[in-house]
């Protein structure tokens, strides 16, 4: 079984470090975020879905409307470092789901 909380420290703190706050700081926002999330939420399932879908729908939705404003697919394919074939298929499935909205 996973240690949410030991795993949730060492994300917050990671972020945080990235954007150099010192290591009291860390230690005192971590411990404060964890111990409000356990008096919130403590003891319930809690279900923590997976971004990847939204974030790839993001994408999809980028790669769109830059095809829309006029960027070729040549142009796409350099810059988000996919395959022309997939890009086509991307901005026909995202076409055909705002026609059938």
């Amino acid at each position: 079984m996973i240690d949410f909380y030991k795993t949730l420290g060492e994300i917050i703190r990671e972020e945080l470090c990235k954007h150099a706050i010192g290591t009291a700081i860390q230690v005192e926002i971590t411990r404060e975020t964890i111990e409000n999330l356990a008096a919130k939420h403590g003891g319930q399932a809690i279900y923590l879905k997976n971004l990847c879908y939204e974030r790839a729908t993001e994408l999809h939705g980028q790669i769109a409307s830059d095809y829309k404003n006029g960027e070729s697919l040549a142009a796409l394919s350099q810059k988000y470092q996919k395959t022309q074939a997939w890009l086509k298929k991307i901005v026909a499935r995202c076409e055909n789901d705002i026609t059938h909205q």
